[in-house]
């Protein structure tokens, strides 16, 4: 028989892929036949910047409407005084949320992972090894672009503003060489529309991945299924899927000065046509990888596995 299910989130309109995952496992529910609900405080300013087909709910709908299973983000608690009848799941999507976890109160709940990295952490400090739940990369949202990139004299480099993203960058920045300066434009993006955000790193030769630490790291995933070089540190979770000088450069997390050789090498060249020497299997390897490593029907199959202790008895 169909669940019913209600993902409970924190109010976040900003760009935050914890958060547009839960919306993505909601719309698969509901593609698998199940009752599905995304629950915020309010609905007064739910997140706008990517499209989806998910119900939206507050907090005191979804206590009203006695939900079957209901899967939090952060805080095992609130699920358990809220929800006392429903069965709990908490989507771990961070390993920075070990240090905080109460490991008495998330033995009351079921624990699902995003990426292997994380369930790994965590049944390090002796938690549930769980279910994996992994994202998933949209390919008709992301994609390579449909013609050649324009032969400028520059490689652009993305550079996201949130996670300190552009403070970091100004320490790889004030250690590249003067051709590297030179050869480097910057493209700072802030917060947006999700659809103008993928118009634009498409365009971008490089991504500069930054944030630690990472549950597995979106931007990755999207700048690889864009066939945009991506550089920087894996902040942990991005193991799951980057490998160093097969489908990306990467260096230790930290280490802004080995970023900087890295893009110092890329850039050294004469001109355009060495830098796409440079990176052209790499780009293709990363594509490759995510189409077919973080595809939706991937996903469906993870979340059906994980939903199955859960579903009732005809």
């Amino acid at each position: 028989m169909p669940l019913a299910i209600v993902h409970v989130l924190p109010q976040n309109s900003k760009p935050c892929g914890g958060i547009k995952v839960h919306y993505q496992l909601s719309e698969l529910e509901q593609l698998m036949g199940h009752k599905s609900f995304v629950a915020f405080p309010t609905v007064t300013d739910p997140p706008l910047w990517f499209n989806h087909n998910c119900q939206v709910i507050t907090y005191d709908d979804a206590k009203q409407w006695k939900p079957d299973v209901v899967i939090g983000w952060k805080n095992p608690e609130f699920l358990i005084q809220n929800f006392p009848d429903a069965k709990k799941v908490a989507y771990i999507q961070g390993e920075s949320l070990v240090n905080k976890l109460d490991g008495p109160t998330y033995k009351q709940v079921d624990i699902w992972y995003s990426s292997k990295w994380n369930q790994k952490q965590c049944t390090a400090f002796g938690f549930s090894s769980g279910k994996l739940v992994q994202p998933y990369i949209d390919l008709e949202r992301f994609h390579p672009l449909l013609y050649h990139r324009p032969s400028r004299p520059v490689v652009e480099v993305m550079v996201l503003a949130r996670k300190n993203g552009m403070k970091c960058w100004d320490w790889v920045w004030n250690r590249l060489s003067p051709n590297g300066q030179a050869r480097l434009r910057t493209v700072e993006w802030l917060d947006s529309d999700e659809k103008l955000y993928a118009e634009r790193l498409r365009e971008c030769e490089i991504v500069f991945v930054s944030s630690y630490p990472e549950g597995l790291g979106l931007v990755g995933l999207e700048a690889m299924a864009s066939k945009t070089v991506v550089v920087g540190f894996t902040g942990g979770g991005g193991t799951d899927y980057m490998k160093d000088k097969a489908n990306c450069f990467i260096a230790p997390d930290g280490d802004v000065g080995r970023v900087a050789q890295i893009l110092d090498e890329l850039v050294s060249g004469k001109n355009r046509n060495e830098f796409d020497a440079k990176v052209n299997v790499i780009r293709n390897n990363g594509y490759s990888m995510v189409a077919r490593e973080f595809t939706r029907l991937k996903t469906q199959k993870q979340l059906k596995e994980a939903l199955v202790p859960y579903e009732k008895k005809v």
